[in-house]
């Protein structure tokens, strides 16, 4: 029985249409010559592309950019598409975006990957309404006319239901990392000076760098109602001793008191006050609200009620 066949040539005009291997098969000259207009398939027997490689590859020399035609595609991209239903142009689960970093090199995105459902292309919303998930290099603003002077930063996009796909955390050249949709508030008393009732709720998300990312907080209520479980930090100064009467407030959660973190009793001083702070886990649905348990004062420019979500 023969175990090895050495084919040392085989010329396109001998009449020879094709040769099939049933097994293993060691091209240790290489492969060259004009295959027409035939796709090249390697584990498969309908190559939809020039070269159709169904599995992993490894190319040991490596591929770099001057390496590749990139035909008629003026943005210079790569994709690679997971779970395709049709050859790699309807991906069932997810794409993977590479573009050249020559590319709109000024604040625009040069790389990316993305995840989605029937996604080709860019990170577009409007012509790409399938996009889920998308991961994102971007160059920063050019600071000279030296493109490699020039830094850049990540962007971590999701699309919440309903809504439209957003960064939810960027990651700066500097490795600082921003989240625009992170829950929290700060919010401050409503209503000012003395006689404000034990257990008020007078509260108001306006002035100097108030904020009420996602509406979590309710001002008519004095509730933050948490979005999700996990741990939150509050913090609070909601008001001040007032003459003669006792002070004290409490951290509460669905209107159980959990925290007395400031307590007067005595003598002090009007105006004495006090700031808590605390990190408690709260599950999703949870409201923490203040609860000040005596008459007092307030004044609407320094007293407050923050919260934020940790993680």
């Amino acid at each position: 029985m023969t175990s090895k066949i050495i084919v040392n040539n085989i010329e396109s005009d001998t009449g020879i249409a094709s040769v099939t291997f049933t097994s293993k098969v060691n091209l240790s000259g290489g492969i060259t010559g004009n295959f027409g207009s035939d796709n090249i398939g390697i584990n498969t027997d309908n190559p939809i592309q020039t070269l159709d490689v169904r599995g992993e590859a490894t190319f040991g020399e490596g591929i770099t950019k001057a390496d590749l035609d990139w035909g008629t595609d003026t943005n210079q991209r790569v994709y690679t598409f997971s779970g395709a239903s049709d050859g790699g142009t309807n991906p069932a689960d997810g794409v993977i975006l590479l573009a050249n970093p020559n590319t709109n090199p000024s604040n625009t995105r040069v790389g990316g990957i993305v995840f989605g459902n029937k996604v080709v292309g860019t990170a577009n919303t409007s012509q790409n309404p399938g996009i889920k998930v998308a991961i994102e290099g971007r160059t920063n603003t050019n600071i000279s006319t030296n493109a490699d002077d020039t830094g850049g930063h990540i962007n971590i996009n999701t699309k919440p239901d309903g809504g439209d796909i957003r960064a939810v955390a960027i990651f700066d050249s500097e490795g600082r990392v921003t989240k625009p949709d992170q829950p929290g508030f700060f919010a401050r008393r409503s209503i000012a000076g003395d006689g404000r009732a034990a257990g008020a709720q007078e509260w108001s998300v306006t002035g100097s760098n108030s904020f009420n990312v996602g509406n979590h907080f309710n001002p008519s209520n004095g509730r933050f109602t948490a979005p999700v479980t996990g741990r939150y930090l509050f913090t609070a100064a909601p008001g001040y001793k007032q003459s003669s009467i006792d002070f004290n407030f409490y951290f509460r959660i669905n209107g159980s008191n959990n925290s007395e973190p400031v307590r007067f009793i005595g003598a002090l001083n009007s105006h004495s006050t006090g700031t808590g702070t605390i990190i408690w886990w709260i599950a999703a649905g949870d409201y923490v609200d203040i609860y000040v348990g005596y008459t007092h004062h307030v004044n609407t420019g320094l007293n407050f009620f923050m919260g934020y979500l940790l993680g």
